[in-house]
């Protein structure tokens, strides 16, 4: 069963410490495989223009997945909802369902917006980015996207809050 009501510090705190438990260390990060040792049940079908939902059913954390979405936004919402559970966003027995505009930087629900950053750094950490950065001869958010099954904007905006990038750069 999910420890969903513990919180940490912040959600990049979160997203390291399940990380630091339940990560094998391989890149990209097997999201899917975390959420289920976890213990949530992570299910795919046709949502119909939401890329995600988690709700608990029978005290059991069910993540939704919009199939028809790409792999990288597949990923992404996994994370993402993982973070709801994580961030003890469902101990009142919401359920979340997250249409796109969810997982963008400009979504006002601060519920929302810790979820999305639960999501990055679980899918993108700090020392791994770097660590593949340092290692390439020149990183560019196209190559480390496709190395972390992440989109290209999404390794874009985590390059530019490392430093790797400048701020001004476009992506």
């Amino acid at each position: 069963m999910m420890q969903s009501a513990t919180r940490f510090a912040n959600p990049a705190a979160d997203a390291k410490a399940v990380l630091a438990r339940h990560w094998n260390g391989r890149i990209p990060v097997d999201v899917e495989s975390i959420a289920r040792q976890l213990g949530a049940d992570v299910q795919y079908g046709d949502l119909a223009g939401v890329s995600g939902e988690v709700a608990l059913q029978d005290r059991v954390p069910v993540i939704k997945v919009n199939s028809n979405d790409s792999l990288t936004r597949q990923r992404f919402t996994i994370a993402h909802e993982l973070g709801h559970l994580m961030l003890g966003h469902l101990a009142d027995g919401k359920k979340f369902r997250d249409p796109s505009k969810n997982y963008t930087l400009g979504s006002y629900d601060p519920r929302e917006r810790d979820a999305n950053y639960f999501a990055a750094a679980l899918l993108m950490p700090d020392d791994a980015v770097r660590a593949y950065a340092a290692g390439m001869e020149n990183p560019t958010a196209t190559t480390l996207a496709n190395a972390f099954g992440v989109s290209k904007a999404a390794m874009g905006i985590k390059l530019k809050m490392l430093g790797i990038i400048p701020q001004w750069a476009t992506i």
